[in-house]
């Protein structure tokens, strides 16, 4: 099949684009040469040539998190919360791109799904990729859409991986919530510990999720406005016409990316809540890998 575009020497052949009314069927994640971080180094589409967007997508048997960080984003210093932003912060903020679900794929193990449970920009697309394995390196192409991306495996991010629920539990990803005790019967949720905490808002009822892999981990967890509300502000966002309340409510979705440093800390790196960036998870609640380390 003639490529529509430039892509690097030595790329898999482009594979022929299939019909979705046709799609084979998809079972539960069964490739552990999957399972890691990835992160995209490349991205080429019609009209396209980005090499400077990263991605970071998390892998595990069964779940996957995937962050956008784009090259635009405002300065985020001293920002505590959604309550410091202007409107501009506020509207950056509410355009991001993340999600996050089950991963499944094809009985070739080439054809795989990403569906998407938590999606910052409510797309109905099917998120399907035709993937070539290379070692730590990854070729995607796109199996409905012509696009392809390059991805590489970040180190030490291949190791015992885990899904868990993060329970009852105070969520300090929040507009800047308190993070509350985590109880032994919840031992892997995930609480941030916030120097400054505001009130939580009366809707944040979402539980966060901790996934695990090596010695990364992604904490993800949908905003609480209930789908309707959700598409009306996406619609008033698009119009240049939401308000700053539908701006928060909106915006407020997690998806955060991290690393267990040499002392043991769970630190996040990437996340749409910029102001949990360079925090810690809290000690009771941070992955396993973590803990042992720091103990």
């Amino acid at each position: 099949m003639t490529v529509p575009f430039p892509v690097p020497h030595g790329t898999p052949p482009m594979p022929a684009l299939l019909d979705a009314a046709a799609l084979p069927a998809f079972a539960s994640m069964s490739d552990a040469r999957y399972l890691g971080v990835w992160r995209r180094d490349l991205l080429v589409a019609p009209g396209v040539h980005d090499a400077v967007t990263r991605r970071y997508w998390l892998q595990t048997e069964g779940w996957h998190a995937d962050i956008e960080v784009r090259a635009d984003r405002p300065d985020f210093a001293g920002i505590t919360g959604f309550t410091d932003c202007d409107d501009a912060r506020l509207r950056w903020l509410a355009g991001q791109a993340a999600f996050a679900g089950h991963t499944r794929l094809a009985a070739d193990g080439r054809l795989c799904f990403w569906d998407r449970q938590i999606d910052f920009a409510l797309g109905d697309a099917l998120d399907i990729g035709a993937n070539t394995l290379d070692g730590d390196t990854l070729h995607e192409w796109g199996a409905l859409a012509a696009y392809y991306e390059l991805w590489r495996r970040e180190p030490d991010s291949v190791g015992p991986d885990e899904t868990e629920g993060a329970g009852a539990v105070g969520d300090a990803g929040r507009a800047g919530a308190a993070a509350m005790p985590v109880t032994a019967s919840t031992p892997q949720a995930v609480a941030l510990a916030v120097h400054a905490p505001l009130p939580v808002p009366e809707h944040a009822a979402r539980p966060p999720r901790l996934l695990c892999a090596g010695r990364w981990f992604a904490r993800v967890r949908d905003r609480a406005l209930p789908a309707s509300p959700a598409l009306r502000a996406r619609r008033a966002l698009v119009e240049g016409r939401a308000r700053r309340d539908e701006l928060i409510a909106f915006a407020d979705l997690e998806v955060s990316i991290g690393r267990i440093d040499a002392e043991g800390r769970a630190l996040v790196l990437h996340s749409t809540l910029p102001w949990l960036e360079g925090r810690e998870l809290a000690p009771e609640a941070a992955p396993p890998m973590a803990s042992r380390r720091a103990s």
